[in-house]
């Protein structure tokens, strides 16, 4: 049995604590600063869905999914010029020039870009319960999920490139088992490289030639790999444990291009487990 829907929604994600916190980090080193913005506004986006679900005879479904997202009120990381007044920073009074009151400097923030985004794509799905197969393996289910996109947006420079953070290949799989009172499911997540930030002002790079040129970050491609356990020990008490990160996620970033500059940044997560009792 196959049923089509198709759906229109408006959505909004209000922006994260760190890009709103009123912080203003100064960077003497190159007479810079950094800060948040606490007059954001949401990203909002228009969305048309159109989904088909086929249902399969022996248990299960198979969907496949087009998606269209029409994004306004983007955030992107944008520099500017600060007035630093004398006497205001002790860092910064020798670099005031002789006879001035002032410094102009750079300042580095966020803000709602006025340009609209687009993101579109395709999502196939598979749900099957496994209880064809013999003995204690029909206790067994499985989810696998591919998600195909493609993002378009005029960023600050004039220029037009993916949306930062936003991932052209996705892949959720699942493995669960339940059985009476107990329940296990072990989750796996990979997602390719993506852009991660968009540089900001154009900077010598030997290898990339003569001229400057900006500077982009992305970031590589990831896995993880999670699992839950579930056991009832009667109707009202529960014992249950969440291990998440078995595989030691990496995150590495690098700058423009990863054979010419391998790492900019490294970070390892260890694995992080909770246990616990539900009443």
């Amino acid at each position: 049995q196959a049923s089509v829907k198709a759906a229109y929604s408006k959505t909004i994600s209000r922006p994260t604590f760190n890009y709103l916190a009123p912080f203003e980090l100064q960077i003497p080193q190159d007479t810079s600063f950094f800060a948040g913005n606490p007059n954001l506004s949401p990203v909002s986006s228009n969305n048309i869905d159109l989904d088909i679900d086929y249902n399969l005879e022996t248990g299960g479904s198979i969907s496949v999914s087009g998606f269209y997202k029409s994004i306004s009120n983007l955030i992107e990381r944008t520099q500017t010029t600060r007035l630093v007044q004398s006497g205001e920073y002790e860092y910064y009074e020798d670099l005031i020039p002789d006879g001035e009151q002032e410094l102009t400097t750079n300042l580095e923030t966020y803000q709602n870009s006025d340009r609209t985004g687009t993101v579109y794509g395709v999502e196939v799905a598979l749900q099957k319960q496994l209880n064809f197969l013999p003995g204690v393996f029909e206790h067994f289910g499985t989810y696998v999920n591919y998600t195909w996109s493609e993002s378009n947006y005029e960023n600050q420079r004039g220029g037009e490139t993916s949306i930062p953070g936003q991932s052209p290949h996705v892949v959720n799989a699942a493995l669960n088992y339940s059985e009476a009172k107990f329940f296990a499911q072990l989750s796996y997540h990979w997602t390719a490289e993506l852009l991660y930030e968009l540089g900001q002002t154009p900077q010598q790079a030997p290898a990339l030639g003569n001229n400057p040129v900006f500077l982009d970050s992305y970031q590589d491609g990831y896995e993880e790999l999670s699992a839950t356990l579930g056991y009832d020990v009667n109707p009202k008490l529960q014992l249950w444990a969440n291990f998440y990160n078995i595989l030691g996620r990496e995150n590495t970033t690098y700058t423009q291009e990863q054979d010419l500059y391998p790492t900019n940044i490294y970070q390892r997560n260890g694995t992080e487990f909770n246990v616990g009792v539900r009443l």
